[in-house]
């Protein structure tokens, strides 16, 4: 028996949280995965910005930190999460 792996609905917050993670170039899947879950909780509003996510989700990446906010704050805006 295999597991079956169960996505997110097209619409859910984490799903676009993640998707706009993906667009930030990370050394390491684990930085593109924490960069996620606090995208998440600033989508859902556990985080009071979005400067504030980045922050606190500390993802190394190989671009600066005004980089990371542009790429991020277009995806969300893209996918309408913004």
């Amino acid at each position: 028996m295999t597991a079956e792996i169960l996505q997110w609905p097209e619409e859910s917050l984490e799903r676009k949280a993640y998707a706009a993670a993906a667009v930030v170039p990370a050394l390491e899947p684990n930085d593109t995965n924490r960069l996620g879950y606090h995208l998440y909780l600033f989508l859902k509003g556990d985080i009071p910005s979005l400067q504030d996510a980045v922050h606190l989700a500390q993802a190394r990446t190989h671009v600066s930190t005004q980089e990371v906010m542009r790429l991020l704050a277009a995806a969300l805006e893209s996918s309408g999460a913004e």
